[in-house]
């Protein structure tokens, strides 16, 4: 016969109570304990039901605090720097500079073996000038007869130093020590003693010998306009007595020899760097062996 049943799925006590008879058996609601769904039935406005979980919300990488910093404008300067700005006419210089090219705008500039040089500095050489060159021995040299001298006429020139650079003569005298009062001069002529100019030496500190001899050093310019020999004796002075080194009677000179500039050696030119013969890398390696007159393609 027909038969009404509604049943309830759970997992709870039995769903049959009483004896084993069908018919007598009847169906209990189970009281069961309240349970947290882990669905929630929600319906749609379109009328379906859907199911939502209760997991939290993502959490955006993003926080609000970010979104504020990065929306403020950033600004180029700090905000404790302030820049000035101002002009050149203020400085009293000119707004403008006009450069006028006289070669066409799509060619590279061609630069001429006269600028290579200029710019390279490699033949321009300086002026020697005048080369002075003495013609006696450094007294100093040959020590026995220099100390010989000293002991008998009591003044002796120790050595000379031409220094072409500065066109000056420079050296010492020794001189013995007779008294405390000295005076020490040295006399130049350069027109053959035609005029003569007298130079004051000055006394130089000693070591182990200033018990026995002093030293005097001088210097002696050389003027430009000059005969081409120079001619100087020393002088010694002391108690209204003079005492004269004049390297036996012959003075000493010193001749002038003007060394002409060396030109520099021939630069062979080559046009192809690839059949270029050169004695060393080097030597290619500074671009004086290349035509540079044309483009550079």
């Amino acid at each position: 016969m027909p038969t009404d049943l509604d049943m309830l799925l759970s997992a709870g006590p039995p769903l049959f109570s009483g004896g084993s008879n069908v018919s007598e058996c009847r169906l209990s609601a189970c009281v069961l304990p309240p349970q947290r769904a882990l669905f929630n039935p929600r319906i749609a406005k379109n009328g379906f039901r859907r199911a939502s979980t209760n997991v939290p919300p993502i959490k955006p990488c993003m926080s609000p605090r970010d979104e504020e910093i990065q929306s403020e404008p950033t600004s180029p300067t700090g905000r404790g720097k302030q820049r000035r700005v101002s002009f050149a006419d203020d400085r009293g210089l000119a707004l403008t500079e006009v450069r006028v090219m006289v070669e066409p705008s799509d060619c590279p500039p061609r630069w001429s073996d006269e600028f290579v040089a200029r710019i390279t500095r490699a033949d321009v050489q300086p002026d020697p000038g005048p080369t002075w060159e003495a013609t006696f021995t450094q007294p100093a040299s040959d020590y026995l007869t220099f100390r010989h001298q000293l002991e008998s006429n009591c003044v002796c020139l120790e050595n000379v130093i031409v220094r072409n650079q500065e066109n000056s003569l420079t050296g010492t005298i020794k001189v013995k020590n007779v008294s405390f009062e000295k005076e020490v001069f040295v006399r130049v002529t350069f027109d053959a003693w035609k005029t003569q100019q007298d130079y004051a030496a000055s006394y130089v500190p000693n070591g182990h010998l200033a018990a026995f001899f002093d030293t005097f050093a001088f210097s002696v310019p050389i003027p430009s306009q000059h005969g081409g020999t120079v001619e100087m004796c020393v002088c010694f002075r002391h108690n209204g007595t003079e005492h004269w080194d004049s390297n036996g009677g012959k003075n000493y000179r010193l001749l002038c020899k003007n060394v002409p500039p060396q030109a520099p050696p021939p630069v062979r030119r080559f046009t192809d760097p690839l059949r270029a013969e050169v004695d060393s890398w080097t030597e290619f390696a500074s671009w004086r062996n290349l035509i540079t007159e044309g483009p550079y393609w």
